[in-house]
């Protein structure tokens, strides 16, 4: 069938003026980011959507760098990075995202696994946030669904299941 814009058009369309507002004031690779993936919505934009997408991410792992702190951020921009690559059928390089920051996740589950007191205090931060909102799911878990959803794509029914089965 026909794409087209979900929802009420002229919030849509309010909603893209009022990131590209965001952005424009503060530069943040975050507002960038989330514009970027409004953009996704109108099949025109999507090119632009996935350059845009790739300027946020590649500057949060820059910051990254030098400030560790900016991990969680640099998850959920690679979130809104490989969905702009998935929109424009690029699975190969979305996967290949994935796939290198989700080989991190797992070398720094195994050091959290070792500490169980920070374990503890994760979980317990979940618990909270779960408690807030209900259908809360970590930018991490995030990561493994677009992972399940590029694999299923591609015909890998089997790295898709694994994969779903994480998330």
């Amino acid at each position: 069938g026909e794409e087209k814009i979900p929802g009420n058009k002229k919030k849509y369309y309010d909603a893209i003026e009022a990131y590209e507002k965001a952005y424009l004031r503060t530069l943040s690779p975050i507002s960038l980011s989330n514009y970027s993936t409004l953009l996704l919505y109108d099949k025109d934009k999507r090119k632009l959507g996935l350059e845009y997408a790739n300027q946020a991410y590649k500057t949060i792992l820059i910051r990254s760098i030098f400030n560790d702190d900016n991990i969680l951020g640099s998850v959920a921009l690679l979130n809104n990075y490989s969905v702009a690559l998935y929109w424009n059928k690029e699975y190969k390089k979305a996967s290949n995202e994935l796939s290198g920051f989700i080989g991190k996740i797992k070398k720094l589950e195994e050091v959290i696994n070792k500490d169980l007191d920070y374990k503890r205090k994760i979980k317990k931060g979940e618990s909270i946030s779960q408690q807030i909102n209900p259908v809360y799911v970590s930018d991490f878990s995030t990561l493994y669904l677009n992972q399940a959803i590029i694999e299923f794509e591609t015909g890998d029914l089997t790295k898709g299941k694994e994969f779903a089965q994480k998330y």
